[in-house]
This record gives C-alpha cells, sequence and structure tokens, in this order.
C-alpha cells in the first residue's frame, strides 16, 4: 500500500525524467525542421527519417504508458486514466499527420518541398504544445493519482516492466535525451541506482561508452565521472 506518511513530493516519479528528455527531443526536432532547406535533397530526407524516428519513439512512449500505466491504474481506480487516454488518442492523429507529411515531402520536387516544409514545422509545433501540456497534466494529476493508488515499491516494479517491454536501441535513444535534461545530480544517481540493482559491469561500462557520455558535454562529462567515483 502507499506510505500516506511521506508528501507526494517525496514519493517516486518516474515521469520526471523521461518527460524532460522528451520535451528535450521536441525541440531539438522543432529547431532542426525550421533549419532544414528543403530544397537540398539530402538535407530533406534526412530530415523526415530523422522526423519518422523522433515519432517512433513518441509512440513507443505513449504505447508503453497505455499498456503498464493505464491498465494498472484504471484497475484500482477505473476512470482516473481517461484523460490521459484521450490525450493519447489525440496524439496518435497528430503521428499520422507527422508522417504523411514527411511522406509528401520525401515525393515531392524541390519547387514544392520548401512549402510542405513550413506545413511541416506548424504542425510539429502544434503536436509539441499540445504534448507539452499533456505531460504537464501527467505529472501534476496522474502522477499523484499514481501515488495515491500504488507504493513506491509498485512504481518502481511498474516503470521496471516498461523498461524490460522497451527495445535495447529505443532505450539507448531515450537515454541520450535524458541524461543531458536531468540534473548533474540526477544524472549521477540514476546511473548509480542502475549499478546498485545489479546491472552487468560491462554492460554498465558499455552504457556509458555509447549513450551517456556522448550525450554530455565535457564539463559534464566530468562531473559525471567525479560523481561515479570520486576516489582520487
Amino acid at each position: 500500500m502507499p506510505d500516506a506518511s511521506l508528501p507526494l513530493a517525496q514519493r517516486y516519479d518516474f515521469y520526471f525524467a523521461v518527460h524532460r528528455g522528451l520535451r528535450l527531443g521536441h525541440g531539438q526536432m522543432l529547431t532542426r525542421i525550421g533549419a532544414t532547406d528543403f530544397t537540398d535533397d539530402g538535407r530533406a530526407r534526412s530530415l523526415t527519417s530523422a522526423l519518422r524516428a523522433h515519432v517512433a519513439l513518441c509512440r513507443d512512449h505513449l504505447e508503453q504508458e497505455d499498456r503498464f500505466i493505464h491498465v494498472a491504474l484504471e484497475q484500482r481506480a477505473p476512470g482516473a486514466s481517461a484523460k490521459a487516454a484521450a490525450g493519447h488518442e489525440h496524439h496518435g492523429h497528430a503521428f499520422a499527420a507527422l508522417t504523411g507529411l514527411a511522406d509528401e515531402i520525401d515525393s515531392s520536387s524541390r519547387v514544392g518541398r520548401s512549402a510542405l516544409g513550413h506545413s511541416l514545422y506548424l504542425r510539429f509545433a502544434d503536436f509539441m504544445a499540445d504534448d507539452f501540456a499533456h505531460m504537464a497534466e501527467e505529472e501534476r494529476v496522474l502522477m499523484p493519482r499514481l501515488q495515491l493508488y500504488f507504493s513506491d515499491a509498485e512504481l518502481h516494479e511498474m516503470e521496471g516492466r516498461i523498461i524490460a517491454a522497451t527495445a535495447p536501441a529505443m532505450m539507448d535513444i531515450v537515454l541520450g535525451l535524458m541524461m543531458p535534461a536531468i540534473s548533474a545530480p540526477e544524472r549521477a544517481e540514476m546511473l548509480l541506482s542502475m549499478r546498485r540493482g545489479g546491472m552487468p559491469i560491462e554492460a554498465y561500462a558499455d552504457l556509458l561508452r555509447r549513450v551517456v557520455l556522448p550525450a554530455l558535454d565535457s564539463a559534464e562529462r566530468n562531473d559525471l565521472l567525479l560523481r561515479l567515483d570520486p576516489t582520487p
């Protein structure tokens, strides 16, 4: 059962890091769309490929929430996830519109691609604004409901099932966005918790080398390494 002695602010929250990463990824994608020269064949195709990958990441995130969070919450509090589920359905229409525009750009001549690129920018900006509001709703309303009906141990288990169901390549992308989007103490604690949780040292070192350190600037990398191993 939930620990009623703890304020909600001190309870486990599995939304904060992944949502910060998604916000960073959305901002990067919007900036990239706006800066792309759609009359350049290679740059246009590179952008549409990156957009599809980002949409796939967002879709996977929503599907995992539907499968592991909403289902569990509905079992204990019927109707508690209805608004979030409706938001996910709305996002599904946005994903179709975005990938449809990407397909149009890929099949269009150079003359028409600039206008389509601007339409893509505006459409993605709409989705980004909607998703920012949606994530804020999840953080301010849905997370407290989850904390009300589930213990921290159960929330950790819920998150663990999501991680286990996420393809390794997708998890690398998520971590690569989360690491620069959270604070230095938060990223160190996240990585130390993986080590304490029994992650094999070889896998841990590989994750640092391939995903975590490349996502950070030099000062952030040095700070993180000191926090992970403060001994001289």
